[in-house]
């Protein structure tokens, strides 16, 4: 208080005095967080993201991550199974992904989410074991259903299934 009643008066009060203790060192800033925060996937972006997945384990035999996304859908596992079988005998597929249009939330009960849309399919090689001659499966266009259920900060199928056209 007397500084700023001096510096008004225009007496000059001198020189600050030095400190007799050393300043305290100003606190270390928190370090920024490593990780990624974790977002929960969009139902739709999981879907399209499953159907990449179903077009990766045709290609490739593997199915790990298919059936990582599928543990309770019936009709997925025995896709996966067939799939297996395919590979195991020498066999093959050559296959691209759905293109999925009009992917709509048709109705919810409980956990449950079913979405309903149209996947269009390109023409696709198959081959069930070594001693077959390959087969080849023709563009198609099919309406179907997939259940969906939260599954941590992502989703699971429950159910798959075509509907007749």
């Amino acid at each position: 208080m007397a500084g700023a009643l001096s510096a008004c008066t225009g007496d000059d009060p001198g020189p600050e005095p030095e400190p007799t203790v050393a300043p305290t060192p100003a606190p270390e800033p928190e370090p920024e967080p490593t990780a990624e925060p974790v977002e929960r996937e969009d139902p739709e972006d999981f879907i399209r993201r499953w159907v990449e997945v179903s077009a990766a384990m045709q290609n490739s035999g593997d199915t790990t991550d298919y059936r990582s996304m599928t543990p309770d859908c019936e009709p997925c596992q025995g896709f996966a199974d067939t799939i297996e079988r395919f590979y195991a005998a020498g066999g093959h597929v050559k296959t691209n992904p759905w293109q999925i249009r009009d992917l709509e939330l048709h109705g919810r009960v409980g956990p449950v989410r079913e979405y309903r849309f149209v996947a269009e399919t390109s023409q696709s090689e198959y081959k069930e074991s070594a001693d077959e001659e390959p087969r080849t499966s023709e563009e198609n266009v099919y309406d179907a259903y997939v259940e969906i259920v939260r599954a941590g900060d992502s989703w699971h199928v429950r159910a798959y299934g075509e509907f007749v056209r």
